[in-house]
């Protein structure tokens, strides 16, 4: 029997200047047979304040700071549901996410469930839809060695198939969800995609600069551990090195915000790996045409 009862997961830290909105965005769903449940990862502002303001239309728990992983995993162990849906506590649903999502899980038979996603904030260099379609379905681990394009905060998965694969690895930062995804998909997960964007991606100056050089260093690994995987190990060599050449691109791709020179670099070892993906060789020309216009 199909069960629509659904847990919200969202992990805090120092998020006070954009939880009530996204707190907001959940308790506003057209669908209410939920939960809420927030982790506040050991804030100093007044994320707290803030969820105890909504009183008892949230589940708060409160952790020594462990990062992201570390909190969405015990988001998942405090759920009482048989779906689990994240959501980032910056990131917004639309009123109808959960309902459309049900009912796609439901006809669909899938047990994940993403959706489109709507940019906005700091989007200079990014379209306002996060996926063209078509989006991949069903088998998407060969869709997934290429590109994350699952947005954590669309997905809605089943909580046992979470469990089974073991939930995030607080090992993986900063790519842990594209980690999951991959275990998901490795151990027979089917995605069923929804090209309606119900959910809204908050961008900040944040999002460009990270630690250009340790995740550089996580979306490789990510690809190589997900290719030493039993499952990984039955693609073809040439999809296995679009799958490095891809991650490394999408490394140049972030390091180009701050240093032209370095992604120049990660794109000429992008081409060197898979020289015949074009893409690859327009971002090569294009931040070799930076580096020389601004010397």
């Amino acid at each position: 029997m199909f069960s629509d009862e659904v847990s919200t997961v969202m992990p805090a830290y120092n998020a006070g200047q954009t939880i009530r909105e996204s707190i907001q965005s959940v308790l506003d769903q057209t669908h209410q047979r939920l939960e809420l449940i927030v982790v506040d990862d050991g804030s100093s502002d007044d994320t707290a304040q803030i969820v105890r303001e909504f009183g008892s239309a949230v589940r708060y728990h409160r952790q020594q700071n462990a990062g992201p992983a570390v909190a969405r995993n015990c988001g998942i162990r405090l759920s009482r549901h048989p779906w689990v849906a994240f959501l980032d506590a910056d990131d917004l649903w639309l009123p109808q996410k959960l309902e459309q999502q049900l009912q796609t899980a439901r006809e669909s038979s899938m047990s994940a469930v993403y959706t489109n996603c709507r940019n906005f904030g700091a989007i200079d260099r990014v379209d306002e839809l996060r996926s063209l379609p078509p989006m991949p379905a069903g088998d998407i681990f060969e869709d997934l060695l290429q590109d994350n394009f699952l947005t954590l905060s669309s997905v809605m998965v089943r909580r046992d198939a979470l469990l089974a694969a073991g939930g995030f690895l607080p090992e993986m930062t900063g790519a842990e969800d594209w980690d999951l995804w991959l275990r998901l998909a490795a151990n027979g997960v089917g995605f069923e995609p929804m090209e309606e964007p119900l959910v809204m991606y908050r961008w900040s100056d944040n999002s460009l600069s990270k630690n250009h050089q340790q995740m550089t260093s996580m979306r490789s690994a990510t690809v190589e551990k997900a290719l030493q995987s039993e499952r990984g190990r039955q693609v073809h060599w040439k999809t296995q090195q679009e799958a490095r050449a891809s991650a490394t691109a999408a490394s140049a791709w972030f390091t180009a915000a701050s240093s032209s020179m370095d992604a120049a670099r990660l794109y000429f070892k992008a081409v060197a790996s898979s020289p015949w993906i074009p893409m690859h060789w327009r971002g090569l020309a294009k931040q070799l045409l930076r580096v020389v216009t601004t010397d």
